[in-house]
């Protein structure tokens, strides 16, 4: 079992940089932004979801518009125009999905919104896991793909291996072992990414 650095970095505009992993069905970003930077309108076949580590930025939808602060994260619907005006200085994840219908009917609204929690299912092809305190473990099988981030500064324990990771940086879990338990041991958000195979 090895935790790999997926080291893929752009800017998309000034004061804009992203850590990023792309495939065919999934997008995961990892966006620093600051308040000299603009979000122009846009939008994609892929839904997302967004979780917020540090700042605050507003959410600007057609006909409505959102505050996202520290911890704070949502789902927004495919091919929804969306801006955003950056409050404070972000540092966000974004992952942005296709197969979104199943977990996506219910919601009413283009977008929908929850504080301080985030997904742990997403659909039948991926799930979301907020590992927050330093007792968080989650068993998983090893014959997905996994995928890390974290807030700070952050030690793992996976499958009886110490691991340092940082944040703004994209990890993989390789060759996993046959059960693959994964412990945050500190006091800092960790996000972990599943992709259902």
């Amino acid at each position: 079992m090895n935790l790999v650095e997926l080291e893929n970095e752009r800017e998309i505009v000034p004061e804009f940089v992203q850590r990023y992993y792309i495939e065919e069905t999934f997008e995961i970003l990892l966006n620093s932004i600051s308040r000299q930077a603009s979000l122009k309108k846009h939008s994609h076949l892929h839904a997302q979801f967004g979780y917020c580590f540090n700042g605050e930025f507003q959410f600007n939808l057609p006909n409505d518009s959102f505050i996202f602060k520290t911890n704070d994260s949502y789902v927004l619907k495919s091919n929804i125009e969306h801006s955003a005006i950056i409050i404070d200085d972000i540092y966000s994840l974004d992952f942005k999905f296709l197969n979104a219908e199943e977990c996506l009917n219910n919601i009413k609204n283009n977008v929908w919104r929850q504080d301080d929690h985030v997904f742990n299912y997403v659909n039948k092809n991926y799930n979301i896991y907020l590992l927050k305190k330093t007792d968080s473990i989650i068993s998983l099988s090893n014959t997905n793909d996994y995928f890390i981030v974290c807030k700070s500064n952050s030690e793992l324990t996976i499958c009886e291996q110490s691991f340092s990771i940082k944040p703004m940086r994209i990890y993989k879990i390789e060759e996993p072992n046959n059960s693959l338990t994964i412990q945050n041991n500190t006091e800092t958000q960790v996000i972990v990414i599943q992709i259902n195979k």
